[in-house]
């Protein structure tokens, strides 16, 4: 019935971050199938089941598992297989605008 679908998400949205940003992105379905394809084995060749992008940037000290046990040429050749993947799905970004919280 659909032909295509999106995935979206926020972050600021806690009551201690100053702006709100969110984005999201529109594919064919079969664009996303063969992501989530992609995503998956690249989760599992590579060894980790969530990825969240504040914590595979954090420093090792912060001890933010898988991440910070990797060294600098596993991150990276993670960080470029993910974004290989999701540029060859080809979906449409939209990005949203920063919007500030705080009551003028």
């Amino acid at each position: 019935m659909f032909n295509h679908e999106l995935s979206w998400d926020d972050s600021g949205t806690d009551s201690q971050s100053p702006i709100v940003v969110a984005a999201c992105y529109v594919a064919k379905k079969t664009q996303w199938d063969e992501f989530v394809r992609n995503w998956d084995e690249a989760r599992k060749e590579e060894g980790f089941d969530v990825f969240h992008m504040a914590d595979f940037m954090a420093k090792p000290e912060y001890g933010k598992n898988p991440f910070c046990e990797w060294d600098e040429a596993k991150k990276k050749r993670v960080y470029f297989r993910c974004e290989a993947d999701r540029r060859h799905a080809r979906p449409e970004a939209h990005p949203g605008k920063p919007k500030s919280k705080r009551k003028r």
